[in-house]
């Protein structure tokens, strides 16, 4: 009988025991199951954060590149009008003419005088200012920016005015000092261009109120 009992005793330890490991390793399952399920929703807490900000930051960019486009297509349209009126108004300079033209010629002719001389040559652009102009100059008016014909000029004249030979001047005169030493841009052309960025701005300002395109 001792020995049953003792087997009996044996046995019922080893189910104890048996039990404990078991309760045991449940309980650390459990744990284990809680803090992966802690961990999962920590992941994903930091997941949908990083998406939003993700998304948050890819819409900014979106809607700042969006708002860049519309500002550079707004200025290039906005510069397109301003060359438009530009490009207008030198095409209506074309068909600037008459006594206050002949006016505006003479004045220029004499503050190139001032600056280059009583002697200095005149290049007229437009064909029907050389009976005025000639009338007025004699011998120093030339033909050289209408006929494309340079010969017989002193070649340091000739150089000087090579680049201006065929150019869309619209109206007014070249003038050289005779020795080629200076010259003078007196055209329409010239004074847009050297005029063009206050003029731009006139231009600007008048089409769309105080800001300068």
């Amino acid at each position: 009988m001792g020995s049953e009992r003792l087997v009996e005793r044996l046995q019922k330890l080893a189910e104890e025991e048996r039990a404990k490991i078991l309760n045991d390793m449940e309980e650390r399952i459990e744990g284990i199951r809680r803090a992966a399920e802690e961990e999962l929703a920590t992941f994903r807490e930091e997941r949908e954060r990083f998406y939003r900000k993700e998304s948050e930051r890819l819409r900014n960019l979106i809607l700042s590149s969006a708002r860049r486009k519309a500002k550079e297509t707004l200025a290039a349209a906005k510069e397109e009008v301003i060359w438009e009126v530009i490009t207008r108004t030198k095409e209506s300079l074309k068909g600037f003419s008459g006594e206050e033209y002949i006016k505006w010629l003479l004045e220029v002719i004499e503050g190139g005088e001032e600056l280059l001389g009583k002697d200095s040559l005149i290049f007229p652009v437009r064909e029907e200012d050389l009976p005025e102009l000639k009338k007025r100059f004699g011998e120093r008016v030339k033909e050289s920016l209408i006929n494309s014909n340079t010969a017989g000029l002193n070649p340091r004249v000739a150089s000087l005015i090579e680049e201006y030979v065929g150019a869309d001047l619209i109206g007014g005169v070249i003038m050289v000092a005779p020795d080629g030493s200076m010259i003078g841009d007196y055209t329409l052309a010239g004074r847009l261009k050297r005029k063009h960025e206050e003029i731009r701005e006139r231009v600007s300002r008048a089409l769309f109120g105080e800001e300068v395109v």
